[in-house]
């Protein structure tokens, strides 16, 4: 059958099926109220927080699960590692998510949001939210990229946390592209030693020295193991919290609803 229609029908015609598929994107938003409310009631310790405008329009929501924050005060180590990524459905937005580590070296995620955008003010009510649930922690680190907003509201809001760079975005920010010089800025990044960091950070300077500048305005506590003033527990990297945001690639692409059920059943199923 030779059957001809716009991209605009054809995208009417897609979202209306998606919307048979897996519901209606505007009822979930207006059920978010209801679900948080059974969700406290049925999982002990669990807080949620819905802001909406002026006009009552959604703004952000916030998940934190009891049983995890319960975990990480008392059982994990004291390192928070924080990122975003975007939201694919009809509103789309962005999921901000801080997992931590356990003993074993698993990614358990301690809190997650949804705002309209990746600002200041969205991150610093998500962290405040997160403190209010976890509190202050003695010798707290948090890691993350050196995006200005989370660098802001991390001051901010955790003004006695050490706050530590993840390598690969500061290597990818500096341009380092050869092999040979992404394995002399790990040399640096990794080394235990101020001697061997100086010698790998002399070597850099001498081939690049406008990165040896950039590396230097970063601040190299905030990104090398030989000077860093907190125990980073040998995270240089923020990849955990990448790696929960490569499984949720399909979900983000859900109702809300829907989105923070994944993350319930990932830390109670």
């Amino acid at each position: 059958m030779n059957i001809d229609i716009s991209c605009k029908q054809a995208w009417k015609a897609k979202n209306i099926a998606l919307e048979y598929i897996s519901g209606c994107p505007v009822a979930s938003f207006a059920q978010l109220p209801y679900y948080c409310h059974n969700l406290e009631l049925t999982n002990d310790g669990t807080v949620t927080h819905i802001e909406t405008d002026d006009e009552d329009r959604f703004k952000m929501v916030f998940i934190a699960f009891g049983v995890v924050i319960r975990s990480f005060k008392y059982h994990m180590r004291p390192l928070i590692i924080i990122d975003a990524s975007h939201l694919k459905g009809i509103y789309e937005g962005t999921n901000l998510l801080a997992v931590g580590m356990d003993g074993n070296n698993l990614i358990i995620p301690i809190a997650t949001d949804v705002s309209q955008v990746k600002t200041g003010p969205s991150w610093t009510c998500f962290l405040s939210k997160l403190k209010e649930c976890i509190g202050e922690i003695p010798n707290l680190t948090i890691i993350s990229d050196r995006h200005a907003a989370m660098l802001s509201s991390c001051e901010a809001v955790f003004p006695n946390a050490f706050h530590g760079y993840c390598c690969t975005h500061l290597m990818m920010n500096c341009k380092l592209k050869s092999i040979k010089m992404q394995c002399l800025f790990w040399k640096m990044c990794k080394a235990y030693t101020v001697e061997d960091f100086g010698m790998a950070i002399n070597e850099l300077r001498s081939k690049r020295p406008d990165v040896y500048k950039k590396l230097i305005e970063a601040g190299v506590e905030r990104w090398s193991r030989a000077y860093c003033p907190r125990d980073r527990y040998n995270y240089m990297m923020s990849n955990s919290v990448e790696s929960i945001n490569s499984l949720t690639r399909d979900i983000r692409k859900v109702l809300i609803t829907n989105l923070v059920e994944w993350y319930r059943k990932l830390v109670q199923g």
